[in-house]
């Protein structure tokens, strides 16, 4: 299965938002899409850099609560929360950049499984893949520790580059989200 295959597997399910499980009628925590046409992702991105700007929240929570606004999902605060562990490269381990992170966690929102052997999985890794795949193509790293060598955590040079980075994740994932690329 390529992945324009996976995506199509996927999107059946995303037409509305829906929080039913069709095999058993129990509800689930997968959120669904209405109105896809309303979402805008350069929308979704100032609203990722604002947080980030404003210093109300790190990389991987800003992309992840800008993803859950701009699409309007009825997740509770807790998937924000998860995301916390995530800046600085994995809690300032310096390891994988936090807004790369938070834009997978938010893939998994939408095309993650909730059982086990469920195939959705193969859909999310190839969508997770094709936005590691554009990060590290327009960066040339997704480590945290390289990308901000050479500044200080907090001034105004890592600040802005961290902010412009957790926009352009939160605009890419949104289009990912959408089938957009």
């Amino acid at each position: 299965m390529d992945l324009s295959e996976a995506v199509a597997f996927d999107m059946k399910w995303i037409n509305h938002f829906s929080w039913r499980r069709k095999s058993r009628g129990r509800k689930s925590a997968r959120p669904e899409l209405d109105g896809v046409r309303e979402i805008d992702p350069a929308r979704i991105r100032e609203r990722a850099e604002h947080y980030y700007r404003s210093r109300e929240l790190f990389c991987s929570e800003a992309v992840v609560k800008a993803i859950v606004e701009g699409f309007r999902l009825p997740v509770p605060d807790l998937v924000v929360a998860m995301a916390s562990g995530f800046p600085l490269g994995m809690g300032g381990a310096g390891c994988t950049c936090g807004a790369l992170a938070g834009g997978v966690m938010a893939l998994g929102l939408f095309f993650g499984r909730t059982e086990a052997k469920d195939r959705k999985r193969v859909t999310c890794m190839q969508l997770s893949k094709a936005l590691h795949d554009h990060f590290r193509d327009r960066h040339q790293a997704v480590c945290c520790r390289v990308l901000t060598k050479g500044m200080r955590f907090g001034f105004s040079r890592n600040r802005e580059q961290c902010v412009s980075l957790a926009g352009e994740i939160a605009e890419e994932t949104a289009k990912i989200i959408l089938g957009g690329r």
